[in-house]
């Protein structure tokens, strides 16, 4: 019975990680971390002021949308950090008001008129709407055309 022991503890394999190779994977993960974090903040500020860029070149959409419908003419008029969507006919006529989240907020105020052809009204194109955040910019382009762009 004594060799039946040996044999099999001979052919017995010592498997799992050293402590020596767990701290290095850990030091290594660590480190990734902190090179990384930083960048996803960055990001993650750059998502908060896109998103709501989509969100206005959305509504922009809606409201070029039902201006062309309904053949009247629509207006945006925005400024610090909210936006209001209303028939220009009727002032009383409110299509959609929105605040802008995460400290996000026009450069400057503004009007913006969507004729009932759907094409906005003005002489100087692209008009040009700037978000900020922090240091952040993003641009919402309106071409003569209709065309709306995020930059």
């Amino acid at each position: 019975m004594t060799i039946f022991k040996q044999i099999t503890c001979k052919n017995k394999k010592n498997n799992g990680f050293t402590l020596l190779e767990l701290m290095i994977v850990m030091a290594l993960m660590g480190i990734i971390i902190l090179v990384g974090f930083p960048n996803f903040q960055s990001l993650r500020q750059d998502q908060t002021l896109y998103s709501e860029a989509s969100k206005i070149k959305s509504d922009l959409r809606y409201m070029q949308q039902i201006a062309f419908d309904t053949q009247n003419t629509y207006v945006m008029t925005y400024g610090a950090n909210s936006y209001t969507l209303e028939l220009s006919s009727s002032p009383n006529t409110l299509l959609k008001s929105e605040n802008l989240e995460g400290n996000v907020k026009f450069q400057e105020s503004g009007t913006l008129r969507i004729g009932g052809d759907g094409i906005p009204a003005g002489d100087s194109f692209p008009v040009i709407i700037t978000l900020v955040k922090n240091n952040l910019t993003v641009n919402i382009n309106i071409f003569s055309g209709g065309k709306i762009e995020i930059l």
